[in-house]
């Protein structure tokens, strides 16, 4: 094989990442030199949707120029706590748990259907979305409200939905994390998370939604999971490593013939314990298509040299190189050959789309036990943390966010913001200061996990004032407050999460959502 065809082969079996917001010239160096033909965006990329239009725009013209072919261009734009794309511009819809607490399916498949249109109009072909995974563990720090909830039906009838308003938009969705990421109490993004279930409790839980999307044609690209499942893997891999889970299980026994992707390789829990490149190339063996390598293109360009090598050495199989390749090239026929749908870019955060995207907000808010006193009375203080990082992937616009002041400013009362994880001195000082007030409305944001924010209701309740909870992110939180409190799940604390309080505190709009998982 000429060293130029199989460097182009290579090349369509990376997505990278880069620095900046535009295209830099050795950008396009590397992506020409190196045949890199994938990529994904993140929020440091993006500033405007006329700037994401035209990096879009640009890229997609140097890649499809520099190999022949077009690329998938993809992004984690799940809704709710994980969006990438800047909601000064775009539309910022509810997350999976909001959605699945509405008890409307159909609500899944319009925020599909209208996530697509606005990702079209930027540019994008390929949403880094549904989230599949069944939210088993009340401690996992990295799923929660990103699951459809705690169900395996109720998660396939969800994710199933979305992804069929995904692919009615023209987006191609990718289903993750397999084999399934919900049973975890470690996050990926910073340690090497075991699992001991069982192949049988999978094939009764976990596996269920990739079973039914492949069976109804929605599924055509999974992403995998960084989790060893002690009791499945014989080597003691991660799954993302495994030939057993991504040939023998997901190829031949779930009959599964799409893209199977990587979850990015700069995680910790494969770049601590395996390394970037070697833990590419292991992928890749496994039986992976394409390997995520964000921010680090030399990563990217060491993975290309040293297949290369190795194919060329026969130490690797060429038959492994055009076996992917074929997958990848198959599936990016199926996509939208124009890069910008104009009359889409022009709904990107459109009123209309705003609109839509509150009322589901406001349909998901849900009231926990039987206290309805949820409206303050007197002299109100309202308590809030920021919204937290819980990836290294940072959403700037959601880590500003200040719900105390947003809805003291809204309500005509007094606010304060607290840590994640306020000291024993903090909690005093909070405490001391709530003695002055007839009403304290307290905002928690996983709770259940920074148990600090429990340590300070428990000061609280000493007060004997009126208390009102809400839990910002995971409901999982009330089940540790005072059940002769009124207790609200929003699902997430977003902008249009903080209206919907807004309006529930107001008297405005009367809770009618739906525990989607038990607590």
């Amino acid at each position: 094989m000429k060293d130029e065809k199989l460097e182009t082969m290579i090349g369509q079996l990376v997505s990278i990442g880069f620095e900046g917001t535009d295209v830099s010239q050795n950008l396009v160096g590397l992506i020409k030199k190196y045949k890199f033909g994938n990529y994904s965006i993140y929020a440091h990329n993006c500033t405007s949707k006329d700037q994401i239009r035209k990096l879009n725009t640009d890229l997609f013209g140097i890649i499809l120029e520099s190999t022949g072919h077009i690329p998938i261009i993809s992004v984690d734009q799940e809704g709710g706590m994980v969006t990438r794309l800047n909601d000064r511009y775009f539309t910022h819809f509810p997350g999976a748990m909001a959605i699945a607490a509405t008890n409307n399916p159909e609500n899944a498949y319009i925020v599909g259907l209208l996530t697509a249109k606005e990702m079209r109009g930027a540019g994008f072909n390929t949403n880094c979305a549904p989230v599949v995974d069944i939210n088993s563990s009340k401690i996992n720090p990295v799923i929660g409200v990103r699951s459809y909830g705690d169900n395996s039906d109720q998660v396939s009838q969800y994710s199933l939905k979305m992804a069929k308003g995904l692919i009615k938009g023209n987006i191609l969705p990718v289903f993750k994390h397999f084999p399934g990421h919900g049973g975890t109490s470690q996050d990926s993004h910073f340690d090497l998370p075991y699992v001991d279930k069982t192949l049988s409790e999978l094939y009764e839980t976990e596996l269920i939604p990739y079973i039914k999307g492949i069976e109804a044609g929605y599924c055509h690209a999974i992403m995998t999971s960084h989790i060893i499942f002690t009791n499945i893997e014989p080597e003691g891999l991660p799954a993302t490593l495994s030939k057993y889970f991504l040939t023998d299980l997901l190829r031949h026994d779930l009959g599964f013939k799409g893209i199977v992707k990587t979850d990015d390789l700069l995680m910790e829990a494969i770049k601590k314990h395996y390394g970037i490149v070697d833990g590419a190339i292991s992928a890749l063996k496994a039986g992976a298509d394409i390997v995520s390598i964000s921010r680090d293109i030399n990563a990217a360009v060491s993975f290309v040299t040293k297949v290369k090598e190795m194919v060329q050495s026969k130490e690797l199989p060429v038959a492994v190189i055009e076996q992917a390749y074929e997958r990848v090239t198959e599936e990016k026929e199926k996509l939208p050959d124009q890069i910008i749908d104009e009359k889409e870019y022009k709904e990107i955060g459109s009123e209309e789309h705003q609109i839509t995207a509150q009322e589901i907000n406001d349909t998901s808010i849900t009231l926990y036990g039987d206290r309805t006193d949820y409206i303050p009375v007197g002299k109100t203080l309202v308590i809030t943390t920021n919204a937290f990082n819980q990836t290294n992937i940072k959403n700037p616009l959601l880590l500003e966010l200040n719900a105390s002041a947003i809805i003291s400013d809204s309500i005509n009362c007094d606010g304060v913001l607290i840590p994640i994880k306020p000291t024993e001195e903090e909690q005093e000082d909070i405490t001391k200061k709530a003695k002055n007030y007839d009403t304290i409305v307290f905002c928690s944001y996983n709770a259940s996990i920074f148990t600090q924010q429990i340590d300070l209701t428990k000061k609280l309740e000493k007060l004997n004032k009126k208390i009102i909870y809400i839990a910002m992110r995971n409901p999982y939180d009330l089940a540790f407050f005072s059940q002769d409190r009124a207790r609200i799940a929003t699902y997430e604390y977003t902008p249009h999460s903080i209206q919907s309080v807004i309006k529930v505190l107001k008297g405005d709009l009367t809770p009618k959502g739906k525990l989607c998982v038990k607590i």
